[in-house]
């Protein structure tokens, strides 16, 4: 998760901290335009968390997960995105679903 955040939250990013939901942490970024938003749930069940970013345009965004050992990777080993949390209108809101006792990245930068 450290390489994942030193490549999408760089230095100059905007930090944003949203309400925090019971038993979670949510963290939005903003660099050149592109957001980048982290969830980690402590809690023993999956979470859906809908992050609005007033203002912001519509954009895809990729998704990494850490679920205990299950995170995608490489053949040498760097993270890989499990796939597209979806093409939002982040003004509207991005829906999230984080699984329990992990942690997602989700990211409109590339």
């Amino acid at each position: 998760t450290w390489a994942l955040l030193c490549r999408y939250v760089p230095p100059g990013s905007m930090l944003f901290a949203p309400s925090q939901p019971e038993g979670m942490r949510v963290l939005a970024a903003r660099h050149e335009g592109r957001w980048t938003v982290v969830m980690v749930n402590r809690r023993a069940a999956a979470a859906q968390v809908r992050v609005v970013i007033p203002g912001a345009r519509e954009q895809s965004f990729q998704l990494y997960v850490y679920a205990g050992a299950v995170h995608a990777a490489d053949a040498d080993g760097f993270p890989m995105p499990t796939g597209d949390a979806a093409k939002a209108d982040a003004g509207d809101g991005v829906l999230l679903t984080c699984p329990p006792e992990s942690a997602i990245i989700a990211t409109s930068m590339e």
